[in-house]
Order: C-alpha cells, then sequence, then structure tokens
C-alpha cells in the first residue's frame, strides 16, 4: 500500500496534515493531525475523514468523532 500525505487550510487559518493510504476494497484509511493541537486521530473510511474534520472546524461535533480540546 502507498501513502499519500496532503496539507488541509480552511478559511480560518487552521490547517490540518492528512495523510492516508489505500484500504481494503478501495476505501482511504489514515490519520489526520490538527496542526494546533498536534492530536492525531485515525480515520477507516473518507466519510469518517469528513467527520472528523467537520467536528474540528464547527463548535457542534459529532458524538464519538473528532478533536478534544
Amino acid at each position: 500500500m502507498t501513502g499519500e500525505t496532503q496539507i488541509i487550510r480552511n478559511t480560518n487559518g487552521q490547517a490540518f496534515v492528512v495523510t492516508y493510504k489505500n484500504g481494503q476494497n478501495g476505501t482511504k484509511q489514515g490519520t489526520v493531525q490538527w496542526v494546533k493541537t498536534q492530536q492525531i486521530v485515525a480515520f477507516r473510511s473518507l466519510l469518517e475523514l469528513i467527520r472528523l474534520l467537520d467536528s474540528a472546524v464547527n463548535v457542534a461535533t459529532v458524538p464519538g468523532y473528532g478533536f478534544a480540546g
């Protein structure tokens, strides 16, 4: 499996480092690091990655997901 790293920035200046690799059945799995807090969280699908990023930039978080802080 080959890995790939991307840096994602939003308009509020928050930055995330996403490292992902191809998982089974064509899924993407990996980790996302919130640069501000250096916290790293694993994800098992692109949907889970979207939920993690959403929870980090919005006040309301999805229970069981996201960055503490």
